[in-house]
């Protein structure tokens, strides 16, 4: 339930091909897509997480921090569109073992502020724990398992919400077009139980990312995502189609800068939902220490 891009990511080559990445420069980290899916009504459309996977002489412990702003023309999903942008900040800490040659586990605690520039009285705070296990399956393809639990407070009442826990499975495939150009594939199903449970669904997802190279610091990249949900304590599903462009920079070893932009559509069984959306974003993500 982050702001659009929380933490912005390259999906970088595999370790054991040469190709440029700006992954190399941060840290030497591989980088692999994480919870595709927020949350549109919250003006959340699409959640990218930086997974951490240290080699044995690197610093397990990290740090994060991030910054960013997204502006849209339906920030809340719905058939009356508002136009509005919001600021997001966020804070993580988070622990990345690897546990093997081909396995790694990432578990992280991380908290952030969700301001609204025009509609204040939506604005939220959030903490959320996790856990995942990643393992390599072959030389292109990675399987992820993983747990969430995810809070959000109001806040000017600091009510609570939203109590998410979540299960989740995850494939990625990474294959080599040429020394510069990548192609990038995830499939992941999800499963929510929250309270209230109106929100508890089941979401299938598929991606499919072209990702460019131009330097070892810099990343193009073009983006199709589709998602079906279905909500299992009350009679919706939706159909959710994202396009999306994105340019990142490493702005040094330890932070990168992404600007992105796309549009949404979709329909849903819920009359008063709408996916049409057309969005910018920018955000700065960086290494606060490492341990």
């Amino acid at each position: 339930m982050l702001f659009f891009s929380s933490n912005p990511i390259i999906a970088a080559p595999l370790k054991d091909e040469k190709a440029p990445s700006p992954a190399t420069t941060l840290s030497d980290r591989a980088l692999v897509k994480n919870e595709q899916i927020g949350d549109p009504e919250l003006g959340v459309l699409r959640l990218q997480e930086q997974q951490l996977q240290s080699p044995p002489d690197e610093p397990i412990a990290h740090l994060l921090g991030q910054v960013g702003y997204f502006q849209g023309t339906n920030i809340f999903s719905a058939v009356d569109a508002i136009d509005d942008g919001l600021f997001s900040t966020n804070l993580t800490f988070a622990i990345a073992p690897k546990l093997g040659a081909k396995t790694s586990l990432f578990t992280a605690i991380d908290g952030g502020l969700v301001r609204y520039r025009e509609h204040d009285r939506a604005d939220y705070n959030k903490l959320r724990l996790r856990a995942i296990l990643r393992q390599k399956l072959t030389p292109r393809m990675f399987g992820e398992i993983g747990w969430n639990n995810q809070y959000l407070f109001d806040a000017k009442t600091g009510d609570r919400f939203l109590n998410e826990h979540a299960l989740r499975l995850a494939l990625q495939r990474q294959d080599k077009i040429t020394n510069k150009l990548w192609l990038n594939s995830v499939y992941e199903f999800r499963l929510g139980f929250a309270e209230p449970d109106t929100r508890s669904r089941a979401i299938n997802s598929l991606s499919t990312e072209l990702a460019y190279y131009i330097s070892p610091r810099f990343q193009v990249s073009l983006e199709y995502l589709l998602a079906l949900s279905n909500f299992t304590q009350r009679d919706r599903d939706d159909t959710y189609h994202l396009i999306l462009g994105s340019i990142i920079y490493a702005v040094s070893r330890g932070s990168q800068i992404s600007f992105q932009s796309g549009v949404s559509f979709g329909n849903s069984s819920d009359p008063n939902i709408g996916f049409d959306n057309s969005f910018f974003s920018v955000n700065y993500t960086f290494d606060i220490g490492n341990w």
